[in-house]
């Protein structure tokens, strides 16, 4: 990277306010980077939309950060992250960091003894999340709150 590059935002982009916390790691992290956040918090919640419908959010509020001239995009939405971030990774040539990589790693560090809890806030990341990112480990969904829907842990093991 350049140091012109170097000096540029970076972008974090949520289709509501969850992302903040990732925003907040990255400050703490990076204290001295210049932050553009973008929540789109007018066609929030994602999850329950149609995966082109999605897509088509993502890439409108993601071609805006682009334009703004970020240097990295972070995905800090997990629906976002499993629908669409391989559509932006073609589509951009900076880096993109998504939510999902974070997932894999840990079910392959994983032994005979050990499990890994995934907990999907909504239900956009239950339709989509546990196929797209598992590629090793068996499945067992357990209700983590019977009486709502979405609340749902997911044990690999």
């Amino acid at each position: 990277m350049t140091s012109a590059a170097a000096q540029l935002p970076i972008g974090i982009f949520d289709s509501g306010f969850g992302g903040l916390t990732v925003a907040r790691a990255i400050v703490d992290l990076l204290p001295h980077e210049e932050i553009i956040y973008l929540g789109d918090t007018a066609r929030t919640p994602y999850g329950p939309r149609p995966i082109a419908e999605v897509r088509e959010y993502t890439l409108q509020c993601l071609d805006w950060l682009v334009e703004q001239g970020v240097k990295i995009l972070v995905l800090a939405c997990n629906t976002v992250s499993v629908i669409a971030a391989g559509t932006l990774r073609e589509r951009h040539s900076i880096p993109i960091v998504a939510m999902e990589p974070a997932i894999k790693p840990a079910v392959e560090s994983t032994r005979s003894r050990c499990a890994v809890c995934l907990l999907g806030a909504n239900l956009g990341w239950w339709r989509f999340g546990p196929s797209v990112l598992l590629s090793k480990g068996q499945e067992r969904e357990h209700e983590a709150a019977p009486d709502r829907k979405s609340g749902k842990a997911l044990m690999i093991s």
